[in-house]
């Protein structure tokens, strides 16, 4: 029991403010708050034996792993890699556009930077040579709208490589080879081309192939 509270008590990060003992039982009768500084609540630390279960829990699943490991000491809190990824409020203003990973920076799994990056600063070249030409520009309608589709589609893998949605359809045993060549073809690049349905609906489209590929067989007609 002592132990138990103790355990408690650091957790709780209450391990340097008073000692707890097995006999120390307390009924709290009021509270009165006190002016002054307020501490702000302790965080908890992260719980590494949850992340240590899941690890040994997938490397168990994968047999040729398991049994290299299966007398391997875990001396090493596990640790988890998430996505990053940062957008701006505006992609263009009076006298500048911004271009590349200044406009938009996704995290770079499917190394999607380079192509964000060519193709921002071609439609940007067009448009400034336009521009300077004495042509009229609507920035938003010709620029920003049409680069947050390929990027906002980029995202989308992006977003189910973190979230484990994706991982099914790349590894499905069975898949059918037009789907597959029209999701390449966004990762090599081709986020734009609307008349890829893959392009055109990211979102909904790859949530749908994701519950097919881990629960069945599919056809290209149950997706496209």
């Amino acid at each position: 029991m002592k132990a138990k509270l103790a355990g408690i008590a650091s957790n709780a990060g209450m391990s340097e403010v008073f000692r707890l003992r097995g006999a120390d039982v307390y009924q709290v009768l009021d509270v009165e708050h006190v002016p002054g500084v307020e501490v702000p609540p302790a965080q908890c630390p992260p719980c590494h034996i949850a992340r240590l279960r899941q690890l040994s829990q997938r490397l168990a699943a994968c047999s040729d792993l398991a049994g290299l490991l299966e007398h391997a000491v875990w001396d090493t809190p596990a640790r988890s890699l998430g996505g990053y990824s940062a957008n701006v409020k505006t992609l263009h203003g009076p006298g500048f556009a911004l271009l590349g990973n200044a406009a938009e920076f996704l995290d770079p799994v499917f190394s999607s930077g380079v192509t964000i990056a060519m193709r921002s600063a071609s439609m940007a070249a067009g448009l400034l040579h336009r521009q300077l030409g004495g042509a009229a520009v609507d920035w938003h309608s010709e620029f920003a709208v049409p680069l947050k589709r390929g990027v906002d589609c980029f995202r989308a893998y992006v977003e189910g490589w973190y979230d484990g949605s994706f991982q099914p359809v790349i590894f499905f045993a069975k898949a059918n080879p037009n789907i597959r060549r029209m999701i390449c073809s966004i990762l090599a690049g081709y986020a734009w081309d609307l008349d890829n349905p893959y392009v055109a609906e990211p979102q909904r489209r790859l949530a749908v192939l994701s519950e097919l590929c881990a629960t069945s067989t599919i056809n290209e007609k149950d997706v496209v």
